[in-house]
């Protein structure tokens, strides 16, 4: 069996690749996996590090209006498709499936034109253009939210939520973790983070009612995943505070957490952005959540992401037009007293969970793939 994944740009699109690529394997170690990606998107880095082939393309997206930029990105497109069909045809690959970035569309398309199998995995709740454009071609549209299915066609939809990395999540104890990550047990644990587009904005409206959150919930900790860029600044803003020795023991800064499944098996409540895997996370730990969508996402897919799990009253959405330290003090002290309220919100979150999204997705790629196989056999 031969795959071909295509994605790419941000984290939102690489690790759900990953993630199907890693399933492939796990159902048959013999399948062979190429990455295709762009040259300037962090697919470069990270997909190396995770032992795949990964094929370049000099690509860049299309600008919305009219300008010298326009022609040379579709002259890019053009030789992303010629490039791309000169990949398929020495790989040879049974399926083709994006995961949303622009560098995927040379690659599926070029596979729908060439006759072979092809899908993409949509991870927001308001789709890409890229992916809303591959839709009308491919055999099969994987959707992790309901409300996207209206930009596609029925009959290729498949609603299954987004694959993430369950296998690191299986089993993990709560005291356990505590111990990891050096927190007292019977507290209340408030998980702060931000995502690939970092928290900086949160963050620091925090930092501006901390004293004040620790002065009124005697029984709080705070765990804060800065980000990598901002985590020395965080640091010196915290030293600035000058917090009394009982505070400072009820916070803990980290730049990054490469075992993140211990800090969503603590998190009573999470003040997070709302890109589509995190939430994913998120919910398949059924955690309550604050949500200050990133306003600068593509078509503003974070808020669109939000608002799912705030109807469901799963989370509450400020808008980080709309984030102030009040705002924030009234959200965060309304879940913190209320217990009652985060068991209902917990549980609702738990709800919009696909812990068997990669499972689900990979079973129906590999029927495409079977379905291909006997439809040439007979035509012989």
């Amino acid at each position: 069996m031969r795959v071909i994944l295509a994605g790419g740009g941000t984290g939102g699109h690489i690790y759900p690749a990953i993630t199907i690529a890693r399933e492939f394997i796990r159902r048959d170690p013999e399948t062979a996996l190429l990455f295709i990606g762009g040259k300037r998107g962090l697919e470069a880095e990270l997909i190396p590090k995770e032992g795949f082939k990964l094929v370049t393309l000099q690509l860049e997206g299309i600008p919305r209006k009219l300008s010298l930029k326009v022609f040379r990105s579709l002259s890019l497109a053009a030789k992303g498709l010629w490039e791309t069909y000169k990949i398929i045809r020495e790989f040879k690959p049974d399926l083709v499936i994006g995961t949303g970035g622009y560098v995927c569309g040379p690659a599926v398309m070029t596979a729908y034109l060439m006759g072979i199998p092809t899908a993409i995995q949509e991870q927001n709740a308001f789709p890409g253009l890229t992916n809303r454009t591959l839709g009308k071609f491919v055999t099969r549209v994987f959707l992790a939210y309901p409300e996207a299915a209206k930009y596609f066609k029925n009959k290729t939809v498949r609603v299954t939520g987004n694959p993430i990395r369950t296998a690191e999540f299986v089993g993990v104890d709560r005291a356990r973790a505590e111990q990891n990550l050096g927190l007292k047990p019977n507290h209340l644990n408030l998980l702060v983070f931000g995502g690939s587009q970092s928290a900086r904005r949160i963050n620091h409206n925090l930092l501006s009612i901390l004293v004040r959150l620790f002065q009124e919930f005697s029984n709080l900790q705070i765990i804060m995943m800065t980000g990598l860029k901002d985590y020395e600044l965080i640091q010196e803003a915290v030293q600035g505070l000058q917090l009394q020795k009982k505070f400072q023991s009820r916070l803990f800064l980290t730049p990054y957490f490469y075992k993140i499944a211990d800090a969503y098996s603590v998190a009573d409540i999470v003040l997070a952005r709302a890109g589509a895997i995190s939430l994913a996370e998120i919910t398949y730990f059924g955690i309550p959540a604050i949500l200050v969508p990133y306003p600068h996402a593509t078509n503003n897919h974070q808020e669109f992401n939000a608002r799912v799990l705030e109807k469901a009253n799963a989370a509450q959405v400020i808008l980080e037009k709309e984030l102030t330290p009040e705002s924030l003090w009234e959200s965060l002290t309304g879940m913190l007293k209320d217990s009652q309220k985060r068991n209902v919100m917990a549980a609702a979150s738990k709800s919009l969970s696909h812990p068997n999204a990669t499972g689900d997705i990979v079973s129906e790629l590999l029927k495409l793939i079977a379905n291909k196989r006997s439809s040439k056999t007979f035509s012989k």
